[in-house]
């Protein structure tokens, strides 16, 4: 794997992969507790000279609604290839793959729905799955994440909505 690395520290292995939502400036590394504190310290220690800080989950996922990048569990998982922007992973070349029968019934009813980026007005912070309406209150989808960006100074987010509906303007619920 071009992101992956496996390293050691202090004779047990450590996994050490790049986070593509922070532009390959992050990193996640993973090993067991029993060494955990000390590795930590040390790589706090090392990382001042670099200005390194430590990031829990919600700023990658801050950094991926940022970027676009759906996330498994909140626009994947479900959802079809097409609606969610990942058709580009898909090799329909191949005599048989993993989903192709699930591919088949929705080109015979392909789905309108796709995943979109929003910037999000006002200070609300609506929660996930919050329908998201046009401005007679037409349902167009729902909101599959929500988040503050201190990149763009307000409210963003990614929602499954009905393509063939979008407008400029749309009011989450």
């Amino acid at each position: 794997l071009n992101h992956c690395l496996v390293s050691a520290y202090q004779g047990n292995e450590v996994l050490i992969s790049k986070l593509p939502a922070f532009r390959n400036r992050g990193i996640e590394i993973i090993f067991t507790n029993e060494y955990g504190v000390d590795l930590w310290e040390q790589i706090l220690q090392f990382g001042e000279q670099f200005s390194i800080a430590p990031c829990g989950y919600f700023a990658e996922d801050i950094a991926r609604v940022e970027r676009g990048f759906p996330s498994f569990f909140k626009e994947i998982r479900g959802n079809f290839p097409e609606e969610v922007g990942l058709t580009y992973l898909i090799d329909e070349s191949k005599e048989d793959f993993f989903g192709k029968e699930g591919l088949k019934k929705y080109e015979e009813a392909p789905s309108p729905n796709r995943i979109f980026y929003l910037s999000i007005e006002g200070a609300v912070y609506p929660p996930r799955g919050a329908r998201i309406t046009d401005m007679h209150q037409e349902p167009l989808g729902y909101l599959t994440d929500c988040l503050y960006s201190f990149e763009n100074n307000g409210l963003i987010g990614m929602g499954m909505l009905h393509s063939e509906k979008i407008q400029h303007e749309m009011t989450i619920i």
